[in-house]
Order: C-alpha cells, then structure tokens, then sequence
C-alpha cells in the first residue's frame, strides 16, 4: 500500500514582500516636502536680511553709546548722549522734524515715538537744562540711568521705524 502523500508537503513557504523603502513616496509628497523646504529656505534668508539691516543701524549706535557711557558723568557727556540720539533720529525721521527739536520739546518728541515716557523727569532735565549750563559733574546713578534708557530708545526707534519701513512698502 502506498501511503497517500501528504497535501501539506506540497505547500511552499510564505514569501515576504521586499521591503518597503521610506522615501518611495508618491510625488505629490515629493512637491510638498520641496515646498515646505523652499518656504523654511526663505524664512531663513528674510530673518537674516532683517537682522543685518538691523545690526547695520543698532550696532554703531551701541558702540559709540558705549564709548559715551565710559566718560565721565557731566553735562558734555550727556550733550553727545543727546545728541548720538539725535542721529538715530535723523536716519528714520524728516530732518526738518528732528532738527529743531531741544530741550522739553525734544524729550517728549523722544517719550512719543518710543510710546512710553521712556526718558523720565529727571532726563527731561538733563536734556533741558543741565546740558546748557557750564561744564559740571553729574549723579553718577543719573548717568547710568540716562545711558541705559538712551540704549532703549534707540533699540526702539530703529526696530519702529524698519517696521513702519516695511509696512510702507507692502502698502
């Protein structure tokens, strides 16, 4: 007697599909990556543009602030403070505006484009009466107060004015 072959034995085994590769993707994936990555490219080249043209205004102003806050405190010193001020100012608004402007007049001027009274009753003197009398040691406190918030107004008229810029030319 023969013995029956067993139907099982005539089976093979299972073959695996070959694996899948991650970046065979379809090509509308393909598009969308590309866009994605062409956004990111110019995000980043506009960040950039915009800090350069930044640090091309902020970062003479910083140093040569920095060279006036390492004078003495007295009333010359704080004239250049005023007036390193004043050609910030010059750069971003008519000149027919700015160069008239001392004194209380001048402070405000300062305290209205900064949005705040940034410079405060004590600066307001500085810069409205003790600049015009004769040479004569200051607060030492007063001066590094005046040249911290001199720092703050012009950080906020340069980013102000390169935004308002930049509004002006997507109007």
């Amino acid at each position: 007697m023969s013995q029956q072959a067993n139907p099982l034995d005539q089976l093979r085994d299972i073959h695996l599909p070959a694996a899948v590769d991650p970046w065979q993707l379809a090509p509308g994936w393909w598009i969308i990556i590309s866009l994605i990555i062409i956004g990111l490219i110019m995000a980043i080249t506009k960040l950039i543009r915009k800090r350069r043209q930044l640090n091309r205004y902020l970062k003479p102003a910083a140093i040569e602030l920095e060279q006036l806050a390492a004078l003495p405190a007295e009333n010359l010193s704080v004239i250049k403070v005023s007036e390193l001020i004043k050609r910030v100012c010059l750069v971003f608004y008519p000149a027919e505006k700015i160069a008239l402007l001392n004194g209380k007049d001048w402070v405000t001027f300062i305290n209205q484009q900064t949005g705040s009274a940034v410079f405060d009753e004590q600066i307001e003197r500085l810069f409205s009466q003790v600049i015009y009398q004769p040479q004569q040691p200051i607060d030492g406190k007063l001066w590094q107060k005046t040249i911290q918030q001199s720092r703050q107004v012009i950080e906020h008229i340069i980013y102000q004015s390169l935004r308002r810029k930049k509004g002006q030319q997507h109007a």
